[in-house]
């Protein structure tokens, strides 16, 4: 909320942000040794959020009080992977080794969680949509799955190139979601309205692309991770 890009940095084991007014770049060592911190989350506080894969917690900063607060996952070796955020200001993650969701209560750090019948296969993208939905990559399991918070029911759709890997998701302007496939060569996208997915062709060879978002316009950017591409 103060316009600073907040981002991790693994093999330094740390979480930082650039300051764009300022030009200036500030980074803080996360105090429990040995962590990989992967996904990054703000809240509506400005309080920043950190999923620690290897440690089984997700770690809360405060900035203004220069604190770290953790919230460790009930389930031994989680491996607690994105985050993101809902309109009621609930941080959401994917916990990708037991294939399970939930959200912390950033007020008091409470933690729900979600599970089906059978565990979703390695959760790693989360995003919502404008109905409130959250919209689940199964990385492993070849789909992505709708999560519906007010009646807690999940339901899956598949992606048909069984090469594929589900991974970064985003919308575009028509609602259509967009989805990364990073080990193939092409972009899912899907059409909730209507039931229809197709693939659109990536022109890089071995374009590894895992990250999407939308601009202000809606256009569609992604990262091709292995041709320096964007």
């Amino acid at each position: 909320n103060k316009g600073r890009i907040w981002f991790t940095d693994m093999p330094r084991n740390q979480i930082g942000y650039f300051d764009p007014d300022e030009n200036k770049t500030f980074t803080k060592t996360i105090p429990i040794k040995g962590s990989f911190p992967m996904y990054i989350q703000a809240d509506f506080d400005g309080n920043i959020w950190t999923a620690l894969v290897n440690k089984n917690i997700i770690l809360k900063y405060l900035p203004e009080l220069d604190e770290f607060e953790e919230v460790r996952l009930p389930k031994v070796e989680s491996l607690p992977f994105a985050l993101t955020i809902d309109d009621d200001g609930m941080i959401w993650y994917a916990a990708t080794a037991v294939g399970e969701i939930g959200f912390i209560d950033p007020k008091n750090n409470q933690l729900t969680q979600f599970s089906k019948d059978s565990p979703l296969q390695a959760p790693e993208a989360l995003i919502f949509d404008k109905s409130g939905n959250l919209w689940i990559a199964e990385h492993t399991g070849l789909a992505i799955t709708k999560f519906n918070p007010v009646l807690e029911t999940f339901e899956k759709v598949s992606i048909p190139n069984e090469e594929a890997s589900p991974f970064g998701m985003t919308f575009d302007r028509y609602g259509n979601l967009w989805i990364a496939q990073h080990t193939v060569d092409s972009i899912a996208i899907y059409d909730p309205d209507n039931n229809d997915l197709i693939e659109v062709p990536v022109p890089t060879e071995t374009s590894f692309v895992q990250f999407m978002t939308s601009d202000d316009k809606n256009n569609v950017w992604f990262v091709e991770q292995q041709s320096n591409k964007l």
